[in-house]
């Protein structure tokens, strides 16, 4: 899990890498909503494009559906009635919920842990916490995320991430072993540790944001 961890700890001891990783994959420190109507996009994986449709700007960060995690060839599931949802790579999870700016990272031999529940998890559920500056929102029954957590997904060093504003396309390149594109992300029921715990981020989150703004300005 080094590689989530180095992303926060480069953006908090260079402002110049901090300002760089924000404008690409999100970092930082407050949340603040507001968002901007949808805008072309594309995303390129390897040399494939993944991805060429819209998306939504939050905090000027782009936002894309959870299915385009699943097409980048990282194992995904959705639980829309707590709109948590888990991407998986490798023997990593990354967990997030939408309106809570942190994801919740941990390390599993397998997906028992879907099934079994903490149990499987070998002991008391101590994910690694990385916040983040545009929390994931919830748009019309989908879950829109920040490039950087489908970015941290991939396994990728937030430097090697490259943004093309002329042409709106972002360049990633990995190493890591990816999974079969699919068309749809895998429902499933979110266990109970992984919504205690997304409950105690709330409660230890202030709530002195403002209101979201759908109208798009």
């Amino acid at each position: 899990m080094e590689h989530y961890q180095l992303a926060y700890d480069l953006a908090k001891s260079n402002p110049w890498v901090a300002l760089t990783v924000a404008a690409v994959v999100g970092i930082g420190g407050a949340v603040h909503h507001y968002t901007r109507q949808d805008a072309p996009a594309r995303i390129v994986v390897n040399n494939q494009v993944v991805y060429d449709g819209t998306v939504r700007f939050r905090n000027d960060r782009i936002m894309f559906p959870l299915e385009f995690a699943q097409k980048a060839g990282v194992q995904a599931y959705y639980d829309p009635e707590t709109n948590i949802a888990v991407l998986r790579q490798g023997n990593d999870n990354i967990a997030v919920k939408a309106e809570t700016p942190v994801m919740l990272v941990f390390p599993s031999d397998g997906d028992r842990w879907l099934t079994e529940g903490e149990e499987a998890l070998g002991g008391p559920f101590d994910p690694l916490r990385v916040p983040m500056e545009t929390a994931p929102m919830g748009d019309d029954g989908q879950l829109l995320l920040p490039l950087r957590v489908i970015a941290a997904a991939l396994q990728v060093d937030p430097n090697t991430v490259e943004w093309d504003n002329d042409t709106q396309t972002a360049t990633i390149n990995t190493t890591a072993p990816l999974a079969g594109p699919a068309d749809a992300c895998r429902s499933f029921s979110a266990p109970d540790f992984l919504k205690q715990a997304f409950d105690t981020e709330a409660s230890s989150t202030p709530d002195d944001n403002p209101p979201t703004d759908n109208s798009g300005s």
